[in-house]
């Protein structure tokens, strides 16, 4: 057998291989997806506020003697600042997967797009109005759903539907390559922008560290809700019962604002120092 023939015989042994290993790979089983989209538009005008608060007293170095009561008067001022007020549109849905074959998922991806067409034509892509989520595994037969939500900038005058992407890797019949089912939902949104607001209203807690030896009894005992700035004014009473005399003492006061949606925490603390005085008597 001659050297060509033997070099043909090769080249049709390899392209065979090649072709078998193509067909191989594209004939190898993964799994299956099935999915469903849920699409609600909003339209709301936030407004977003901030809090600052303040913490003062009376005196900073009253004399207490012992056996002997004395008013501390403390001022809190707190004031609520607009930060902005914009008004938001929004889709936000449920995307449900199910795992329809016997495999994990591999490269499962979920991109819901918001898709608009103004006047005629067909639907097209809304730029910057897609969010990409990318879950672990599904398992065979097992099914998620998964929670989105969309910020854009709407078009005048345009119609609305949301598509969502599911793909993954291991599709059947399309190994390698993202690949699965892309449902789709109708949209609207509502005539007129719905109020809300952030952090309109906040909470203030107040504790006094009382020093040993002595009580303190407030005229007005926190927490205090807030719904617009407000100067918030009490008297602590404080007795010296059995302190040690000729000492000066710290008495610490802890206000804190807690802002009622974001939970931000703003701390105003105070503290005096208190001189025990004597006992003693002139002879």
């Amino acid at each position: 057998m001659s050297k060509r023939i033997i070099y043909v015989w090769l080249g049709v042994i390899l392209l065979f291989t090649m072709f078998s290993n193509t067909a191989l790979g594209a004939g190898q089983s993964g799994t299956t997806l099935t999915a469903t989209v849920t699409a609600e538009g909003a339209w709301v005008k936030k407004t977003t506020y901030d809090w600052t608060i303040t913490k003062t007293s009376n005196v900073l170095r009253p004399v207490i003697n012992p056996h002997v009561s004395f008013p501390l008067v403390y001022t809190l001022q707190t004031k609520r600042n607009l930060v902005s007020e914009k008004e938001l549109t929004s889709v936000r849905g449920i995307i449900t997967v199910k795992n329809g074959g016997d495999k994990p998922t591999e490269g499962l991806k979920l991109v819901p797009q918001v898709l608009y067409k103004a006047g005629g034509g067909p639907f097209q892509t809304l730029s910057g109005a897609s969010t990409a989520i990318t879950p672990d595994p599904l398992q065979p037969g097992e099914t998620k759903t998964y929670p989105y939500e969309i910020f854009f900038t709407p078009v005048n005058g345009a119609q609305y539907k949301l598509s969502a992407a599911v793909t993954i890797t291991n599709h059947s019949g399309h190994l390698g390559v993202p690949f699965g089912p892309t449902p789709d939902a109708g949209l609207s949104f509502p005539t007129a922008a719905e109020p809300v607001s952030e952090d309109a209203t906040a909470t203030v807690s107040d504790t006094a560290l009382c020093p040993a030896g002595f009580t303190c009894t407030s005229s007005h005992p926190a927490p205090w809700n807030l719904n617009n700035s407000e100067t918030i004014t009490y008297t602590l009473t404080v007795t010296n019962n059995t302190a040690p005399i000729l000492q000066i003492i710290p008495l610490m006061n802890k206000a804190t604002l807690t802002e009622d949606n974001t939970k931000q925490v703003r701390p105003a603390d105070n503290t005096v120092l208190i001189f025990t005085g004597c006992s003693c008597t002139k002879p």
